[in-house]
């Protein structure tokens, strides 16, 4: 399974490997004499984001299998800012609250 999604077969991975073979790493002789090179053949921020998920799925497939270990897109509690944020909004609303309700008990 993880060996046919990383085939040339596949349409993604053959575009990859056609751009590296005539834009990235090698120079195809026609794209260098001809000038401008074209966006034709380069790959989609969607099939990019496809690559890294599959990347990431065989790398911690096999990971956890043989040292394991796991690995994850993201850092643990990245969003830890959020729950700050929730607490202090949270908190403001409560004083604001008792701030409205002290105003009317001295109306």
């Amino acid at each position: 399974m993880d060996k046919k999604s990383v085939e040339k077969n596949d349409p993604v991975v053959g575009k990859l490997v056609s751009f590296r073979n005539t834009s990235l790493a090698h120079r195809d002789p026609t794209t260098v004499l001809g000038g401008a090179v074209t966006n034709e053949g380069q790959l989609t921020w969607a099939e990019v984001d496809t690559l890294i998920e599959r990347t990431i799925t065989i790398i911690h497939r096999y990971s956890c299998l043989f040292r394991a270990s796991s690995y994850a897109r993201k850092i643990v509690g990245h969003d830890d800012y959020k729950f700050l944020l929730r607490m202090v909004r949270d908190w403001l609303l409560e004083k604001e609250a008792r701030l409205e309700e002290e105003m009317r008990g001295r109306n």
